[in-house]
């Protein structure tokens, strides 16, 4: 014969003493050929000698890599059972269902757009997680949200966040924590004691060193600054939302040693929201969390943001007295 073939490449490096070489049966360029399906017309034996470059030999059994399913959907492709075609539709008319249009105005004009960008938001599909990811995110926004009234459920509680803190395996459920954790701390800012529970799950996500929370920041940071400058945090006089401010500042400052280096301008964002806030037309409550947060940043922060307005600050405390 005239065509060298990889068998005879694998005789020759066991000759030498090497390793063969391996998945080289495949004839035809390891195209895929359903088994239900194979053709394979009859070859004389004698014809294929005599004109061996006219007749191909029969393809050769062997072992394709395929999708066999992408986000929980099987692909339609030639390697899975065409019977799935169905159910294929069906699985593609739901996550369409799933996405969420919004179309954002800009505010400004653009010949070719119109003044919009479309942007497809898809949700969150806790389906996608495993039963026990799914039972871990349950016991933990339990145990969040039954409180520490009792000290039982204090208990329980210091142990899930300190879980939080310190367990492996946890980075599916990233989203679905910042979600949980931005979602109820502006659903419930008149209840400063739920929030301080929700700050602290915070600080249990950022200290985890196996947790990577960069994508999520631009949900996390302005939920963080609303509890440390809202003018308002608690529904009752009596509530104790100063210990809130103070423990959240702490948290917003963490998130920016944290990611700081990674985003320059992190900081320097940051301390410009909290500068406005100390502003002397601004509430007592919201200074007081943003002095409180500008202090955690350090003595170069007070002398830039703090001191210049000193001398405001002692004005409005004698017209007070």
């Amino acid at each position: 014969r005239r065509r060298l073939h990889a068998d005879d490449i694998n005789m020759a490096l066991q000759w030498r003493g090497s390793e063969k070489i391996y998945a080289t049966g495949m004839v035809g360029g390891g195209r895929f050929v359903n088994s239900s399906s194979r053709d394979d017309k009859k070859i004389m034996l004698e014809d294929y000698l005599k004109s061996e470059m006219k007749f191909r030999p029969p393809q050769e059994v062997g072992l394709t890599l395929h999708w066999l399913a992408v986000d929980g959907v099987q692909p339609d492709i030639p390697q899975n059972p065409p019977t799935a075609a169905g159910s294929n539709a069906a699985n593609s008319n739901k996550r369409k269902q799933q996405v969420v249009h919004r179309v954002e105005d800009d505010g400004e004009d653009d010949e070719t757009s119109g003044g919009r960008d479309g942007v497809q938001v898809t949700q969150l599909l806790p389906r996608l997680l495993s039963e026990e990811l799914r039972l871990y995110f349950s016991r933990i926004t339990g145990a969040v949200e039954r409180g520490g009234a009792t000290p039982v459920t204090r208990q329980q509680q210091d142990a899930a966040l300190t879980s939080l803190s310190q367990d492996t395996g946890l980075q599916e459920l990233a989203p679905f924590m910042i979600n949980y954790v931005t979602k109820n701390l502006y659903k419930h800012v008149g209840n400063p004691e739920h929030c301080r529970t929700l700050i602290r799950m915070a600080q249990a996500l950022l200290v985890n060193p196996h947790m990577h929370l960069e994508l999520y920041l631009h949900q996390l940071l302005p939920a963080i600054l609303t509890m440390v400058v809202a003018q308002r945090l608690s529904s009752k006089s009596f509530d104790n939302h100063w210990i809130l401010r103070y423990e959240a500042a702490l948290c917003l400052v963490q998130t920016c040693n944290l990611f700081g280096e990674d985003y320059a301008t992190l900081k320097a964002r940051v301390l410009k929201t909290l500068s406005d806030a100390i502003g002397p037309d601004k509430s007592l409550s919201t200074r007081y969390g943003g002095l409180v947060a500008i202090t955690f940043f350090g003595s170069k922060a007070i002398n830039a943001f703090v001191l210049p307005l000193a001398l405001d600050y002692w004005k409005m405390s004698e017209t007070a007295l």
